[in-house]
């Protein structure tokens, strides 16, 4: 015999089929969204790694300041077991854009063909796919390098410049404004007046333990810096494949967000399943004297907790399946999108990942499951004379709440309000969330801007030069100043950061408002960056470490200085040379406001200028400017649907209550002022507390996520954020608001005279 409570689904269903197709579609997009980003995240980190042996990725290189000779470079492979081969560039400006030069790889470092084909003529160029979009280049175009012409043949990807880093120790890659690419053996010859960069990639001859290797690298970076410096060479940089951003941070960055995005999914999926629940007990409360049928008749109360629990279990099935196939079908595209927008990738084939399945399916019908069991049963754990006779609550106040004397409208408004706190702590609840990720994205977008402006404003000179070894130069205005790097490493954080240390004149004509320098010699100014990503202050102690030796350096913060160009130290050059060994007219930098013209290129280690910085911001904003306006697109459709379900609940539960109203004469609009202004008094409330709440959060998840990355980007907020999250948010509310007033003007007058007592 067919259960008669099977037909009751269906006439819900098609009753409240406005408010079920709302939860609908807002459960399958953020599924479909997350499905398609764990899928495409698990299928892109199996191309990431299966890279590594189809194009041979190094595991490791190292530059040195000069061309070795055969037997060094013999001596260097026999004394560590490894492979060495040549990756020399020429590196080469054009315009804004700076152009990495490499003879076509065939041993190692492989690069990925995406279109088009490799050089094989000196007048022909392969170019990085990104770079090239980036910069509206194709195939067939035609680039000029140091006067000579090469024609665009191939769109390539370098496996060990999966990111585009220029160097290590920037914060970000940059694929606006920097390339890799590839050219014949003749095609490099060409290219005679632009000064060859010395670098080796090794491959080790064993497979070697992680400790193993540490071992071998740290013995094979002071080898070749202790035999070098006997050649007049000395090494320059040393990056095992482990350390070499290029390489690793694509795939680091691949699992990043999976945790995120699992993280709120599964808020929203509790907010939902309690959208569910709110949903369900105003069905019970509206049919209580069916419900003390039921049980009156013999149907227990677990048969008719199965029967409410259909419904959410159903649309939360459905969602899932659809959003798994739209999560493999449009999501992936959207997301592999986003990928390839950011990051120098091969072709990737899409793979089934069983992880995104039960993450994304079986782990949001358990939590609607949960929720609904465990309200839905205890609303039912009423006598059934309770129910027959509508009396459903649990504790009755002998007092009615005594209300302020407002006038009548706002004590009406507050007496819904109280009615119904748990539904409009749902509402606080996903208003919270959904203005906490507005403010995140808006904030991240606002935030490289700001500091694509600031980093030029502080910049002490429009060059930094830094030499191989000290040159003179004819330029009166350049400055001399004195550079290393060090390391620096904190408890908590996954890296240690790059900091760089200056030797700065005592009367400096470019770092303009910084605080006398002191003359204790353990004492020092940071940047104010440094103080910020590691929560120092004036007063504590900081150990800077050389990277390839045990030498250490201990040295007190006497104070802070605006500058954005990275962590940095400054010091007086007399403590600088003292410290580093170096004679008293030492130098090997230049700021200076114009060009030097007589410095040979040869001798020029890096020149930097304050554009090489604001590109990272436009590379972040290019690359992430996509999913934040998702995001902010996500946060106001659930605004929009959470405020539609819970005021729709409200006036669902006082139909009767409406329908006498408009006996009295009330119209539509007056009535909305009733009900709809008290939903949006509670709206407003917690989008006010939401902005502070939603900031703290974002300061919070704002450090933990940097603290993984190298450098540091100050946290802005600007106003702009805030009124941005308030107009999207009241734009949110005032379409749900325009649904519910349609609702209200449906609701017939007969409601009031059907089995009303």
């Amino acid at each position: 015999m067919r259960n008669p409570l099977n037909k009751r689904t269906k006439r819900e269903l098609r009753q409240e089929w406005g408010r079920y197709l709302a939860i609908f579609f807002f459960i399958t997009l953020m599924i479909g969204f997350t499905s398609g980003m764990l899928a495409t995240d698990h299928s892109m980190q199996v191309t990431y790694n299966e890279s590594f042996k189809k194009y041979n990725i190094e595991d490791g290189h190292f530059r040195l300041s000069n061309a070795p000779d055969a037997s060094f470079i013999k001596s260097i492979e026999d004394e560590n077991d490894v492979k060495l081969y040549d990756i020399s560039y020429k590196e080469i400006k054009n315009g804004k854009n700076k152009y990495r030069i490499f003879v076509n790889r065939e041993k190692v470092n492989k690069a990925s063909i995406l279109d088009g084909r490799l050089p094989k003529k000196s007048d022909e160029l392969g170019i990085d796919r990104l770079f090239a979009k980036n910069n509206s280049l194709k195939i067939g175009d035609t680039v000029k390098l140091k006067g000579k012409k090469f024609k665009i043949v191939g769109l390539i990807a370098l496996s060990d410049y999966s990111a585009l880093f220029p160097k290590n120790t920037d914060t970000i890659f940059n694929a606006q404004d920097f390339t890799v690419a590839t050219v014949t053996g003749k095609g490099f010859a060409r290219l005679s007046d632009t000064a060859k960069t010395h670098v080796f990639a090794w491959k080790n001859n064993k497979t070697l333990s992680d400790a193993k290797q540490k071992s071998l690298y740290d013995d094979m970076a002071k080898y070749i810096a202790v035999n070098g410096a006997y050649r007049q060479i000395s090494l320059d940089e040393f990056i095992p494949a482990k350390e070499n951003q290029a390489i690793i941070f694509t795939g680091n960055d691949m699992g990043r967000d999976q945790s995120v995005m699992m993280v709120m999914l599964a808020i929203v999926m509790v907010i939902m399943a309690f959208i569910f629940a709110i949903t369900t007990l105003s069905m019970i409360d509206k049919e209580s004297k069916s419900v003390g049928t039921l049980l009156a008749s013999g149907y227990t109360r677990a048969e008719l907790t199965r029967h409410y629990m259909r419904i959410p279990i159903l649309i939360t099935m459905l969602a899932a399946i659809l959003g798994n196939v739209m999560g493999y079908t449009y999501f992936k595209d959207l997301v592999a999108g986003l990928y390839y927008n950011s990051y120098s990738l091969p072709p990737y084939k899409m793979t089934w990942s069983s992880y995104a399945f039960y993450a994304t399916t079986v782990s949001t019908i358990v939590i609607v499951l949960l929720v609904n069991i465990l309200i839905i049963s205890y609303s039912l754990r009423l006598s059934p004379l309770k129910f027959l006779r509508h009396d459903l609550k649990r504790k009755k106040s002998k007092n009615a709440t005594k209300l302020p004397p407002f006038s009548f409208m706002s004590r009406f408004r507050l007496r819904v309000i109280l009615q119904n706190k748990g539904n409009f702590l749902v509402l606080f609840l996903g208003v919270v969330f959904a203005s906490t990720l507005m403010i995140y994205s808006l904030c991240m977008q606002n935030l490289f801007i700001h500091y694509k402006d600031t980093v030029a404003e502080t910049a002490p000179a429009k060059y930094q030069y830094v030499l191989k070894t000290p040159t003179e130069t004819a330029n009166k205005d350049a400055e001399k100043i004195c550079v290393n790097t060090l390391k620096y490493k904190q408890k908590g954080f996954e890296n240690p950061d790059d900091i760089y240390v200056f030797g700065v004149p005592d009367k400096s004509a470019y770092y303009k408002n910084m605080p006398k320098l002191p003359n204790d010699d353990k004492s020092v100014i940071v940047s104010d960056g440094y103080l910020q990503k590691y929560d120092l202050k004036i007063g504590d102690k900081i150990k800077l470490k050389t990277e390839y030796s045990d030498k250490s350096y201990t040295y007190r913060i006497a104070g802070s200085y605006e500058y954005k160009q990275g962590l940095s130290v400054f010091m007086r050059q007399s403590l600088f040379r003292e410290d580093f060994d170096k004679d008293d007219s030492w130098f090997n930098s230049y700021l200076t406001n114009k060009k030097l013209t007589d410095i040979p290129e040869s001798n020029i280690h890096s020149i930097n200028t304050p554009e090489d910085y604001t590109a990272i911001a436009e590379q972040m904003l290019n690359s992430l400017s996509g999913i934040f306006e998702m995001i902010v697109f996500v946060s106001a459709i659930m605004s929009v649907i959470l405020a539609y379900l819970v005021t729709k609940v409200i006036l669902d539960n006082n139909v009767v209550s409406i329908s006498l109203i408009k006996i009295l004469g009330y119209r539509s609009t007056e009535i909305a002022k009733l009900y709809v202004i008290a939903s949006a008094v509670v709206f407003m409330i917690s989008l006010a507390l939401s902005l502070p709440i939603g900031y703290k959060i974002m300061v919070v998840s704002y450090k933990v996520s940097v603290s993984s990355f190298s450098g540091w980007i100050d946290l802005y907020v600007g106003k702009s954020v805030y009124i941005k999250t308030l107009i999207i948010s009241i734009a949110s509310f005032v379409v749900s608001a325009a649904l519910q007033f349609r609702h209200i003007k449906r609701i017939p007058i007969s409601e009031a005279l059907k089995n009303n007592e």
